[in-house]
């Protein structure tokens, strides 16, 4: 992870991005990317299931596209399920490389593969991104299904399955109605603001307000 120096400046250029796209409409500061259409899910919401799904474009293709926008401050990358792709490590790993100002990386998964999940994150795990956001879906088969995957899988480690979906506990507890919900959690790994207030330009509103209070704690 970054120094909080690193992360101040990088939350900056996000907040200056902003400020620059409410002016010029055309210096866009963020983007969404769908980068694989694969997902091994049959979700009731989804019907990227129902079509031969595409794979995306290569990761040369990626490399290529980033060098040419390296300006850009928040990355939103999307699918289908991102962590399916082989290549997503290495995929990761060159954006964290090719954005020098990259604030915030965010990107879903159905969270059926702890290990593939895992193993994309890795790489960004030691970069200079400050924030990255990961969202897991709460939609999803029976607990049959469920059953069969980690056997097939061999997934080992424990997982989580009530079967209550959008009725479990968590969901309930932190009002959680759509996919996904965005979460903003401070640098003790409390939440900071959720929904609506973790959204556009209320959440770079926000974390210029905990990026300020970082500097002034430090002081």
């Amino acid at each position: 992870m970054p120094s909080r120096r690193e992360a101040a400046r990088r939350y900056l250029a996000l907040i200056r991005a902003v400020a620059r796209a409410r002016r010029a409409p055309f210096d866009p500061f963020k983007l969404t990317w769908i980068l694989t259409e694969r997902c091994s899910l049959r979700c009731a919401t989804c019907h990227l299931w129902a079509g031969e799904p595409r794979g995306g474009p290569t990761l040369e293709t990626v490399r290529a596209v980033l060098s040419h926008n390296q300006h850009l401050t928040w990355l939103n990358l999307s699918g289908g399920d991102l962590v399916e792709r082989p290549d997503a490590p290495a995929l990761l790993a060159a954006v964290a490389e090719a954005l020098p100002d990259l604030a915030l990386l965010d990107f879903p998964t159905a969270g059926q593969d702890t290990a593939a999940t895992l193993a994309a994150l890795r790489p960004l795990l030691d970069s200079e991104v400050p924030r990255i956001v990961v969202t897991v879906s709460l939609d999803g088969p029976d607990r049959k299904w469920f059953e069969r995957e980690c056997s097939e899988r061999e997934i080992v480690w424990p997982q989580i399955y009530d079967g209550d979906g959008w009725e479990t506990e968590l969901a309930r507890k932190f009002y959680i109605s759509g996919i996904p919900t965005p979460v903003l959690l401070d640098r003790e790994g409390r939440v900071a603001a959720m929904h609506e207030d973790a959204r556009g330009e209320k959440l770079v509103e926000k974390i210029g307000e905990l990026v300020g209070s970082s500097r002034a704690a430090a002081q």
